[in-house]
């Protein structure tokens, strides 16, 4: 279940279970994953890490320019917020087979931040590593394989 709340976060949306009709031994019958415990408490830790961050992609909104790029063999970037004055989030997803360290590049001049700009993941909270070169900030971002980080970028 956690790669389905991954690869959702990286095009930020909101995941969700089934409400189906089966017929069972000559009879309709209506199964609600919500309706049932075992189901739900199953995946409460990750909609209790997921949603919060998912809330603020939300609010952010995704840009179809994100301004960032890496090197890294399957790694794909999305970006949520304009920049200056409001949230800039980065959707960083590995969906290649091994962990990275993601080396990410941020047009920080485009974005409206200042070379002195923090960063930090959301999904598991830390801060990261940021260093600048010229009118871009580069963000080392640690991403397991089939999972996705998301980093706010702070001025």
């Amino acid at each position: 279940l956690a790669d389905y709340f991954h690869r959702c976060a990286v095009w930020g949306i909101f995941p969700s279970f089934f409400n189906g009709d089966t017929f069972e031994d000559g009879q309709w019958k209506i199964a609600r994953f919500f309706d049932i415990p075992a189901l739900c408490e199953r995946v409460r830790p990750l909609y209790k890490q997921f949603i919060p961050i998912l809330r603020r992609m939300h609010d952010a909104g995704w840009q179809p320019i994100t301004y960032a790029r890496t090197a890294a063999a399957g790694v794909q970037i999305e970006r949520y917020g304009a920049g200056p004055g409001g949230e800039l989030l980065l959707a960083v997803f590995n969906g290649g087979q091994a962990a990275v360290v993601a080396k990410v590049t941020v047009d920080a001049q485009a974005l409206g931040l200042a070379g002195t700009a923090r960063a930090a993941s959301l999904a598991i909270p830390r801060d990261l590593v940021v260093a600048s070169a010229g009118t871009s900030l580069i963000v080392d971002v640690p991403v397991e394989a089939g999972r996705c980080e998301v980093v706010s970028l702070l001025p």
